[in-house]
């Protein structure tokens, strides 16, 4: 209710249209793309189905990471190369998306109509500040090239599944307008056994919201945008399997407001990017007698310059201040600054680039002050060939939880830190795509909830302790004239070096991959994929697994002029399966998908 008043207001005071970047556009980091190295980039633009889904569902089959999505509408969260939620950055235009009072950022209520591009990054808490031990994943909007757009998405799916979406843009001149609109309900009462005596119950959710942007370009180098996200998430949190019934339920609300703009003349760039994001949860268990409310608000400041000293050498400088104020109920009310200031080198030469980059940070409530550096070179052996490389080292501060959570908060805590090696190959063609990335990565310091002395969980640091996190990913993609064919596989061994057992991290899957395939021929396209995930251990001894599962998806489309009408099955083997114990997820399952779309391009 508190949203749909915000939205009445906010229609009639800006009395415009506003514009949301999913409009056929690919992102340039204006002048700054050469100063920071980006990797893996994937375009939504190619994968027009994901319209009506969430960011779980599209990391979930088109990236070697590892989801965990809980049964029903619960949290989904995400492991990159063996680390945790916590140790990964998410990021919406450079500004990051962490809750900060317990480091995570809920998959399943980000929908993809917020963003227009993904990109994996290397491990670099140079370039966007902490968080970055295990990995990153930045979520960009592009421009809008485009005089008017109109695009209709509905979605209805089993289990009481309905998604739709709304998409306007308009553009005048140097002024671009837009307005995107999303909402999805869905029962989840799926049953979890082949006899289907059993069903999910009270797992019924309702997630809605509204996205705006505005571009202004006064000139060819200096365009200014203005984002405004609004979003709420109402949801029942199902019973696990070994609980007889669930009266568990969460409440999401945030609105976040994101501005930036970029000015170059001649070798000079300058890029200033400010938000504030604010966001409440609320959750009742009338059960167990856990009622928590929590808030928190994250504001930033972010100053980005560039000197393009030659064809051969580029210069950059940083400087960057973040507030973050959380507050857990009666539990605490805290508040902490970090500022930053940063250096990045360029330095190109035929076949050779080095990327490098010194960040210093300091804090308002903390004697930590990470010193970290890192380092990308790129060869290219020939033509389709190149060699990268990279070297960095990171940190993440703790949560407000870990520090002042009562009880079980630790206010003596420290960073944690990693130190990240990197080595890939890319062969690349008109038709053939393939990379193979072998990594290193060294996790110290970390911070866990551990049984104190009395029983009661607590954050401890693991002085001494360090996790080694490697593996290799590969990624092949084939496009010939009717057939598309993809593979991606990750292969990841997460281990603590004081273990002599050498026992695989819990939770992480030793083997994962995606593969599939799309036929199309004139107005019709066929599609296969299914993916692969290893059994992950639910003891530190390795003695206790959860099996590894095989899961198969298809759909078949139609295009007709400016209707596209998708009929598709998920799971269609019909396997019955968990990914956390005791959370089941959903079997056979159909989805019908219908857009419409009026597009009429600048001239």
């Amino acid at each position: 209710m508190i949203l749909r008043l915000v939205l009445v207001g906010t229609f009639t005071l800006l009395s415009v249209i506003f514009s949301f970047g999913q409009v056929d556009s690919v992102l340039l980091d204006s002048a700054f793309i050469h100063v920071r190295q980006k990797k893996h980039l994937v375009t939504l633009n190619e994968t027009e189905k994901y319209q009506t889904e969430s960011l779980s569902t599209i990391l979930r089959e088109n990236a070697s990471v590892y989801v965990k999505p809980s049964s029903g509408n619960s949290l989904s969260s995400l492991s990159i190369r063996g680390g945790t939620a916590e140790q990964t950055a998410i990021l919406w235009n450079g500004l990051s998306l962490q809750n900060t009072l317990n480091g995570t950022v809920d998959l399943a209520i980000v929908p993809t109509l917020a963003f227009d591009e993904i990109a994996f990054n290397a491990n670099e808490s140079t370039n966007s500040g902490g968080g970055y031990i295990a990995g990153s994943i930045d979520l960009k909007n592009g421009s809008i090239d485009t005089t008017i757009l109109s695009k209709s998405y509905v979605q209805y799916g089993s289990f009481g599944n309905l998604s739709v979406t709304e998409q306007i843009a308009i553009a005048h001149k140097k002024s671009s307008y837009g307005l995107s609109l999303f909402n999805a309900t869905a029962t989840n009462d799926y049953p979890y056994n082949k006899n289907n005596n059993n069903r999910l119950e009270h797992a019924s959710s309702v997630n809605q919201g509204i996205l705006f942007e505005r571009q202004q370009r006064f000139s060819k180098s200096n365009p200014w945008n203005l984002r405004l996200w609004m979003q709420q998430s109402d949801r029942q949190i199902p019973a696990t399997i070994l609980e007889g019934q669930s009266k568990k339920y969460q409440a999401d609300k945030s609105i976040r407001v994101q501005s930036d703009w970029s000015f170059q003349k001649k070798k000079n760039s300058l890029k200033l990017n400010v938000g504030s994001f604010y966001e409440t949860l609320q959750y009742r268990d009338s059960i167990s007698k856990i009622f928590s409310d929590y808030s928190f608000l994250n504001s930033s400041f972010l100053a980005h310059y560039v000197y393009d000293h030659s064809k051969k050498l580029t210069i950059g400088a940083d400087a960057e201040l973040r507030n973050f104020t959380g507050n857990a109920d009666t539990f605490y009310n805290q508040n902490r600054v970090e500022i930053a200031e940063a250096l990045h080198v360029s330095f190109k030469m035929k076949r050779f680039r080095l990327n490098s980059s010194v960040r210093f940070v300091q804090y308002s409530n903390s004697q930590d002050q990470p010193l970290l550096f890192a380092m990308n070179t790129t060869y290219d052996v020939k033509r389709n060939w190149s060699i990268t490389s990279s070297f960095s080292t990171n940190y993440r501060m703790p949560t407000f939880n870990s520090l002042y959570w009562n009880p079980g908060g630790n206010a003596s805590l420290l960073s944690e830190r990693s130190t990240n090696w990197e080595i890939g190959a890319h062969y690349k063609t008109m038709r053939f795509k393939s990379d193979i990335i072998l990594y290193s990565n060294y996790i110290n310091d970390q911070i866990r909830w551990l049984p104190g002395s009395d029983g009661i969980f607590e954050a401890q640091q693991i002085v001494g302790s360090t996790q080694w996190n490697r593996g290799v990913e590969v990624s092949n993609k084939l496009a010939l004239k009717n057939l598309t064919f993809y593979i991606n596989g990750a292969y990841v061994r997460s281990t603590n070096l004081k273990n002599d057992n050498q026992y695989q991290q819990t939770q992480v899957p030793l083997i994962q991959y995606t593969t599939g395939f799309q036929y199309s021929l004139k107005q019709w396209a066929f599609s296969y994929n299914s993916s692969y995930l290893g059994k992950r251990f639910i003891d530190i001894e390795n003695t206790l697994f959860l099996p590894s599962v095989l899961l198969h998806n298809v759909a078949i489309k139609r295009d007709i002029k400016s209707l596209i009408l998708t009929l598709g099955v998920r799971n269609v083997a019909n396997v019955y399966y968990t990914v956390l114990p005791f959370m089941p997820n959903a079997p056979r399952n159909y989805y019908f998908n219908a857009s419409y779309k009026i597009h009429k391009k600048k001239k």
